[in-house]
């Protein structure tokens, strides 16, 4: 399902794991790690699929730079709704929990995230969209759809998922994007906040690659230290507010 693909460095592993049809990539020059989220569909959050996705970020913890990346379907379309649609439930409440907490490990992330999006990118993907540093979609494809889309399906958003879009989406898309679940095109995506711009799909893995390549040359302290400043409010924030956000999907007692 999932595959963390290394680009170069002896001092980070080779992966072997492979969980869908993704090789392992080599590069002479550059010390970026890649991961790729694929289970021929449309990425779909799991347990199992979380839990890969912890694995490929520990194989990555030594890497300058990371890229996440998808199919050319989707990003993510979010959690499963087999387990999210018995909200509320013990199961929905522990898939959030694990989601949440995967998101927020991506947002503190000590090293640069670039996040590489082709296709749909949906509720935790969005989230997703909002933990990473640099976030590039394509230019065309139209179908590709990019938001929050809980209250649409009868969930809420998760307020660790708005604290941490807070930083990201814009302030005159924040109630429409939350409360009134709209999604948006690419173009769109762009103004709102999920991406930060698009190239042609021919250009995204050469674009994503690129850039974490500059990234990873990043002196860390510097990087750390200003991110903190940036984002370090809100995380701590949003970690008190995942809490909130489990208890709140457990079912009611009576």
């Amino acid at each position: 399902m999932l595959c963390g693909a290394l680009l170069r460095s002896s001092s980070i592993p080779n992966i072997a794991r492979h969980f869908s049809v993704v090789s392992v990539e080599s590069n002479a020059t550059d010390n970026v790690a890649k991961i790729v989220f694929d289970d021929g569909k449309m990425n779909i959050f799991s347990f199992d699929a979380i839990a890969e996705f912890n694995k490929c970020l520990d194989d990555c913890k030594d890497a300058g730079s990371v890229i996440i990346t998808g199919n050319s379907k989707a990003m993510s379309a979010g959690f499963d709704l087999s387990v999210m649609g018995t909200y509320p439930s013990t199961d929905s409440a522990e898939m959030l929990r694990q989601g949440g907490e995967l998101m927020l490990r991506i947002a503190n992330w000590e090293r640069p995230v670039v996040i590489a999006s082709s296709g749909h990118t949906l509720a935790l993907g969005a989230i997703m969209l909002f933990a990473g540093d640099l976030r590039i979609g394509i230019s065309d494809n139209s179908k590709a759809k990019f938001g929050l889309n809980e209250v649409a399906i009868g969930l809420p958003v998760p307020t660790c998922g708005m604290v941490i879009g807070r930083n990201r989406l814009s302030s005159s898309y924040l109630y429409r994007a939350t409360v009134l679940a709209e999604v948006y095109d690419a173009n769109e995506a762009v103004t709102a906040g999920y991406l930060d711009y698009l190239v042609p799909s021919d250009q995204l893995e050469v674009e994503a690659m690129k850039k974490a390549s500059i990234y990873a040359k990043y002196n860390k302290d510097a990087y750390l230290n200003t991110k903190y400043m940036a984002t370090g409010f809100d995380m701590e924030k949003a970690k008190r507010c995942l809490a909130a956000d489990v208890a709140a999907f457990m079912p009611k007692k009576e």
